[in-house]
């Protein structure tokens, strides 16, 4: 099973659930409880996350529109589940927009291993 969407609530994880549900993709909601309780504690891992099949990952990532653009692997363990530890205000963000990639084709940013936890730079 792959995690498909990472959510920030039970609700729009039932939502992402059931779009997936409607065309025909068997998914599964995993930390839905506990997303109500941790809420003060914004980590990925302790989120609601829709699961599914490893066999229908790209049509449920193309239907809910969280195919990744790049992928970014972890320097330390080699995994490709990464996410995004830049800061979200909206300077950061207009310089993510336009400094997305380097001349040589690889991402720039900060970035946090969602396998072993580590945080580290794109390339520059």
């Amino acid at each position: 099973m792959k995690t498909v969407k990472y959510c920030t609530n039970p609700f729009e994880a039932e939502l992402a659930r059931t779009r997936l549900l409607d065309e025909g993709i068997d998914a599964r909601i995993i930390n839905e409880h506990i997303g109500w309780v941790a809420a003060a504690f914004p980590q990925a891992d302790n989120n609601p996350q829709v699961v599914v099949a490893d066999e229908d990952y790209d049509r449920a990532a193309a239907l809910l529109g969280t195919l990744p653009t790049r992928i970014v692997v972890c320097p330390y363990c080699g995994s490709a589940d990464t996410e995004s530890a830049t800061k979200r205000s909206a300077g950061a963000r207009i310089a993510a927009i336009l400094a997305l990639l380097t001349p040589s084709g690889q991402p720039r940013g900060r970035y946090r291993c969602r396998r072993c936890h580590r945080r580290f730079r794109g390339a520059r």
